[in-house]
């Protein structure tokens, strides 16, 4: 019997090997200011102007037992369902970023984004079409876009340090 916990136990610290480092090569470094560098690069490549970006950090729940959720009261909208690709040992950055560009230097740049070697979801993409007035006689019209798009980057969980 002894042997075979011990065994058991050598499997469970493998699998758990295992698991962070598939969870190291999905999600990267996962530091933020990393991948705004990657964003800026990309967009300077393109030709696209970054306004701005706000963001959001989510943490995965905890793996230990979760206490009973009450049911919702009747006529409420049930909650959301949990993020499916957030997992214990992930954390989830949300930014809403605005940039501004051409139809086709947008479009290249999320090409950009999705050609990145990160776990990033791209979601509420909304377009707006502006149009400046010439400034001298002669000149044509400037046309831009204006993209707003959520992105979401999932990274390893940053371990709280431990007290001695």
């Amino acid at each position: 019997m002894r042997a075979q916990l011990l065994k058991l136990s050598d499997n469970v610290q493998e699998a758990e090997a295992r698991s962070r480092q598939i969870l190291g090569l999905i999600a990267g470094s996962g530091e933020i200011s990393t991948f705004m560098a990657q964003l800026s690069a990309e967009a300077q490549r393109s030709g696209v102007v970054l306004d701005g970006y706000e963001p959001i950090t989510t943490s995965a729940p905890e793996a230990e037992a979760a206490p009973a959720k009450p049911k919702p009261a009747k006529g409420e909208p049930p909650p959301p369902p949990p993020d499916p690709l957030l997992a214990p040992g992930l954390q989830k950055t949300s930014l809403l970023l605005t940039a501004r560009g051409t139809g086709p230097q947008l479009l290249d740049f999320l090409r950009r984004l999705e050609q990145l070697s990160l776990l990033v979801v791209q979601s509420d993409l909304s377009l707006k079409h502006e149009t400046k007035d010439a400034a001298k006689p002669g000149e044509a019209a400037a046309n831009t876009t204006q993209l707003r798009l959520n992105l979401s980057l999932y990274s390893s969980a940053e371990q709280p340090a431990k007290a001695p």
